[in-house]
C-alpha cells in the first residue's frame, strides 16, 4: 500500500494551471516571507542545476526591454525577432507581459 499522506508535491500537482499561477505569484510578491522565497531560490537552483543567483535575476527589467528589443531587431530580421517575442510571451505572459504593447509584436 502507497503513503497518500498530503504533501505540498502532491497538493501542487492536484492544482490547475490558474491555480498554481496565482499562488507563485502570490508566493513571490510577499515581502514578508523573504526568508522563505530565498530557500525557494536555492531549491530551484538545485533543482535546475543554476546558480542561485541566475535564479534570483529571472525576472526582466522592464525598462531594459525596450534597448533589448531594439538591439535585437537592429541585429535579427524583424520576423525572427517577433518570433521571438511572442514565443517569450505566450510561454510567460507575467514576466514577458509588457512585450504584449510593443509595435515590433505582431498580433
Amino acid at each position: 500500500m502507497t503513503d497518500m499522506a498530503p504533501t505540498a508535491g502532491r497538493l501542487w500537482k492536484r492544482m490547475a494551471y490558474e491555480q498554481r499561477r496565482r499562488a507563485a505569484l502570490a508566493f513571490w510578491r510577499d515581502e514578508t516571507i523573504a526568508a522563505d522565497q530565498a530557500q525557494a531560490v536555492q531549491l530551484i537552483a538545485k533543482h535546475k542545476k543554476f546558480r542561485p543567483k541566475t535564479v534570483a535575476g529571472r525576472t526582466p527589467d522592464s525598462t531594459k526591454l525596450g534597448p533589448a528589443v531594439a538591439a535585437l531587431t537592429g541585429a535579427y530580421p524583424a520576423e525572427d525577432v517577433s518570433i521571438c517575442l511572442n514565443t517569450l510571451l505566450c510561454h510567460d505572459p507575467d514576466t514577458w507581459g509588457a512585450l504584449g504593447g510593443r509595435p515590433d509584436k505582431p498580433a
